[in-house]
């Protein structure tokens, strides 16, 4: 049978592996403005899995007023970010893989890094290599 041809608008799916005692998506950042090229406004969720599964990891979110929540990543867990910085860490002993998606107005995945930790990607040789 033929797979349809279904272009997506404004969905962007992708996924995620961070190894044990690692972060991903760091510098946190986010993408809660509509300034294309530079960054694209989208909410977005996770749906976590960690191996081995009694593990855990960390889903840090400051949102655009400095208010933080720390959310406690466990197996088959879900979490939303409607907006604000976000990064995850995986508790060592443990790898956390995440499937995302993020929904907006376009199809383009423009981000900006914290403002507070954003220099990191400037000076951690690893980072500068990876383009961040």
């Amino acid at each position: 049978m033929a797979q349809p041809d279904l272009p997506a608008a404004r969905l962007i799916v992708g996924e995620t592996y961070t190894p044990s005692g690692n972060w991903s998506t760091y510098p946190p950042h986010r993408h809660a403005n509509e300034d294309l090229p530079r960054e694209a406004k989208h909410e977005e969720m996770y749906y976590f899995r960690v191996n081995p599964t009694d593990g855990f990891g960390i889903a840090r979110v400051v949102d655009l007023d400095g208010d933080e929540e720390n959310f406690t990543v466990r197996d088959q867990s879900m979490q939303m970010m409607p907006a604000g910085y976000h990064t995850v860490v995986s508790a060592p002993g443990y790898t956390t893989y995440y499937l995302w998606f993020l929904a907006g107005t376009h199809r383009t995945q423009g981000s900006v890094d914290d403002r507070d930790v954003g220099w990191v990607s400037r000076t951690v040789p690893m980072l500068r290599e990876l383009g961040h």
